[in-house]
C-alpha cells in the first residue's frame, strides 16, 4: 500500500490525495494491531507456561504418590533374609528418588520464574510450587526414617537370628543332658563323664556367645530400638534355657559322681564277696588229718588263715563305713547300698564263725588224734608185756633163773 501510494503521487494522480489518505489510514490502522498482537502473545505463551506448569506439577505429584506408599512402609520382614531383600527394594527407591529430584527441580526452577517475571497465575503458581516442594520434602523425610527403621530391623533381626540360633544349640544339647543312662560300671560311667566334661566345656565355650548376644540386645535397648520391649523378652529367654542347661548338666555330673560311687562300692564288695567265698572253702574244709602229726600241720596252715582273715578286718570295715557314707549323704541307690552291705556283712560274720568252728574242730582232732596214738601205744605194750607174762621159759639153770627173775621185776615195776 505503501508502494502504491507513492508511485500515486510520483505520477501525479487526480486522486493521489485522496489514495494518500486512505493508504495513511490504513497503514495506521495496521500499525495499531501491533500491541493488541503482542499482548495476545504474551498472554498466550503465559497460559502455556501455566498448563505446562500444571502438567509438569501434576506429573511430578503423582510421581511422589506412587512412591510415597514405598517410602511410608510399614513392612519390615518377619526375619533377616525378608529384612535385606526390603532394604534392597528401599535402597533401589532411594536411587530413584535421588535420580528424579533434578527434573522436579526443574520443574522447580521454572516456577520461580514465572513468579519473577510476574505470571497472571503466580498465586496459584506459588501454591502448587509449596505444595510440590512439601510433597517431594515428605517424601525425603519417609524415605529416611524407612531406612532408618530397616537398619533398626536388620540389627533386630540379626539378634533374633542369633538368639534363634543359641536357643536351636540348647535345645540340640539338652536330650544329651536329660538322659537317664547312668552307666552299668565303673567304665561305662566313667566314658559318660568323660564325655560329659566335652560337653560341659561346650557349654562355658557357649557362653561367649550369650555374652555377645546380651550386649547386642543393651545397645539396641539403651538406643531406643522400636523393638526394644520384645528383644528384651527374647534375651531374657535365651538366658534362661543357658540357665537350665548349665543347671542339667550339673545335675548329670552329680548323677554320675553318685553312679561311680555307686559303682565303685559295688565292685569293692564284690571283690570283698569273692574274696570270703575263697577263704570259706577253707573254712569249711573237713580235712581233719590222719594222724597228729598231720593235724599239727593242718592246725598250722590255718593259724595263717586265721591271720590273713583277721587283717582283712579293715577292708570289710572300709565297705562298711563307705556304704555309711553313702547312705548319709542320701544316695538315689540306698536300697541297693542297704541290701548289699548286708550280704556283705552277713557272709563276713559267716565266715569268722565258719573259721572258729573249723578252728575249734582242728583242736578237737587233734585231741582225737592224739588219744588214738596213746590207745594204740597202750594197746601195743599191753600186747608185748603179755607175749613176756605168756613165756614158759623158767630157765635151766640158777644163772638163767635168776636172769629171768630180774627181768620179771623189771617187767613189774614199768
Amino acid at each position: 500500500i505503501k508502494d502504491l501510494n507513492i508511485s500515486f503521487q510520483n505520477s501525479n494522480h487526480f486522486l493521489k490525495e485522496e489514495i494518500e489518505e486512505k493508504a495513511l489510514t490504513t497503514v495506521n490502522r495496521y500499525q495499531s494491531l501491533h500491541d493488541p498482537v503482542q499482548i495476545r502473545r504474551e498472554n498466550l505463551e503465559d497460559s502455556l507456561l501455566l498448563h505446562q506448569f500444571n502438567r509438569d506439577v501434576e506429573d511430578e505429584l503423582s510421581w511422589i504418590c506412587e512412591k510415597e506408599p514405598l517410602a511410608a512402609s510399614a513392612d519390615l520382614g518377619n526375619n533377616l533374609v525378608t529384612v535385606q531383600n526390603l532394604q534392597k527394594k528401599h535402597q533401589a527407591l532411594e536411587a530413584e528418588i535421588q535420580a528424579h529430584e533434578p527434573q522436579i527441580s526443574t520443574v522447580i526452577s521454572k516456577v520461580k520464574q514465572m513468579i519473577r517475571i510476574g505470571h497472571f497465575a503466580s498465586t496459584s503458581v506459588e501454591a502448587k510450587l509449596n505444595q510440590l516442594q512439601s510433597s517431594l520434602q515428605q517424601l525425603k523425610d519417609l524415605s529416611s526414617i524407612r531406612k532408618l527403621r530397616l537398619l533398626d530391623a536388620v540389627e533386630s533381626q540379626t539378634f533374633y537370628s542369633e538368639a534363634a540360633e543359641a536357643e536351636s544349640w540348647i535345645r540340640e544339647r539338652k536330650p544329651l543332658l536329660a538322659r537317664s543312662d547312668l552307666g552299668k560300671d565303673e567304665d561305662s560311667v566313667q566314658s559318660l563323664l568323660k564325655k560329659l566334661d566335652g560337653l560341659e566345656r561346650a557349654i562355658d565355650n557357649y557362653n561367649n556367645n550369650i555374652i555377645k548376644l546380651a550386649k547386642l540386645s543393651q545397645g539396641l535397648i539403651e538406643r531406643g530400638h522400636f523393638d526394644s520391649e520384645n528383644i528384651q523378652e527374647k534375651q531374657k529367654q535365651v538366658e534362661i534355657s543357658y540357665n537350665e542347661l548349665n543347671q542339667l548338666s550339673e545335675e548329670r555330673g552329680y548323677r554320675l559322681q553318685e553312679s561311680k560311687r555307686l559303682f565303685h562300692f559295688l565292685r569293692d564288695a564284690d571283690e570283698v564277696a569273692a574274696w570270703i567265698q575263697d577263704q570259706m572253702v577253707i573254712a569249711s574244709s573237713e580235712d581233719y588229718g590222719k594222724d597228729v602229726e598231720h593235724v599239727e600241720i593242718l592246725i598250722q596252715k590255718f593259724e595263717g588263715f586265721l591271720s590273713t582273715v583277721h587283717s582283712n578286718d579293715d577292708r570289710v570295715a572300709n565297705l562298711e563305713n563307705a556304704a555309711a557314707t553313702l547312705l548319709k549323704e542320701n544316695h538315689p541307690e540306698s536300697n541297693r547300698i542297704i541290701s548289699r552291705s548286708s550280704e556283705i556283712s552277713h557272709m563276713w560274720e559267716e565266715l569268722k564263725e565258719c573259721a572258729q568252728s573249723r578252728q575249734e574242730a582242728l583242736a578237737g582232732a587233734k585231741q582225737v588224734h592224739t588219744f588214738d596214738r596213746s590207745a594204740d601205744e597202750t594197746i601195743s605194750w599191753i600186747l608185748e608185756k603179755d607175749n613176756v607174762l605168756s613165756n614158759e621159759d623158767y630157765g635151766h639153770d640158777l644163772e638163767t633163773i635168776q636172769t629171768l627173775v630180774r627181768r620179771h621185776e623189771g617187767f613189774e615195776v614199768s
